[in-house]
């Protein structure tokens, strides 16, 4: 009888965890479509306006952030909210959440770049087939946290390909003239949620990216964060939720330490524009 009753409440425990789970999910979904239209804005009396977009998996859609009436999720809100207090900005910086739970670097291949056959979601022609996404200034990318734990019948991809992957859409979005800022992904809980293979995996993903972001020697794409466990800023407990994704203090670090690598560039997007209008 006893054991029966552990069995019914560890159901119980068990059904309430998911339920809450879906809940947040569900709110998050529908905070994102209710208020996309109204996008994070740093000045919205501003003269001249310009933008960032934010496109990638699970971190950059914002899953594990706490978010509130009227926020969207993830950094795009600590990114308006940091800046609009920065005082070498003087035009408005409008931020787009464009982030796709459970989306790999094959799901964010532009068509050119995708090889006949390929499994894809095509995220990024139907994202940048929005003109206000398209006029971007600059883009953040944050994806590889998906790679090695495809969707049903489909097989993992490689480090190797993960890295191909992101070259790819790096190169297409510097060919429209974007800044572009690529940051490794969290690995915090690889070891304990997926094993030693993922973890492995995971870590060398992370390190061929660094590798290569290091190297690069293309003007307009910038080192984002460092998110992975190899960075010690990033592997304290209270910035992840269910050591997988960030939380809410994780959303608010990772958007600090963008903050500091974007401001200059920003500053210096404003006075180009200034330039152009001005016709100098």
């Amino acid at each position: 009888m006893a054991s029966l009753l552990v069995t019914i409440l560890d159901w119980v425990v068990f059904l309430w965890d998911q339920y809450w789970i879906w809940a947040k999910y569900l709110w998050c979904l529908l905070q994102w479509y209710a208020f996309e239209s109204f996008p994070n804005e740093t000045d919205a009396w501003a003269k001249f306006r310009q933008s960032v977009t934010v496109i990638g998996d699970d971190i950059a859609w914002g899953y594990g952030d706490s978010v509130g009436i009227g926020q969207i999720p993830g950094i795009a809100t600590y990114l308006a909210k940091l800046l609009s207090k920065e005082s070498s900005l003087r035009q408005s910086w409008r931020f787009h959440n464009r982030g796709y739970c459970g989306s790999t670097t094959r799901d964010w291949l532009p068509q050119s770049e995708r090889k006949p056959g390929v499994k894809s979601l095509q995220l990024f022609d139907k994202t940048f087939a929005s003109k206000k996404i398209e006029e971007s200034a600059a883009v953040i990318i944050a994806l590889g946290l998906n790679d090695a734990r495809p969707r049903s019948g489909e097989a993992p991809i490689s480090p190797e390909e993960t890295l191909e992957n992101l070259i790819a859409i790096v190169r297409v979005l510097r060919n429209k003239g974007m800044d572009v800022y690529v940051s490794t992904f969290p690995t915090m809980g690889d070891l304990k949620l997926d094993g030693k293979e993922v973890a492995e995996q995971n870590a060398r993903r992370n390190e061929l990216v660094q590798e290569w972001l290091k190297n690069n020697q293309t003007e307009g794409v910038f080192v984002g964060p460092r998110l992975d466990s190899s960075n010690y800023e990033y592997r304290h407990p209270s910035l992840f939720y269910r050591d997988r994704y960030f939380s809410l203090k994780g959303y608010e670090k990772f958007s600090k330490d963008l903050v500091e690598i974007m401001l200059s560039h920003l500053v210096k997007r404003e006075f180009a524009l200034f330039r152009k209008h001005l016709k100098m």
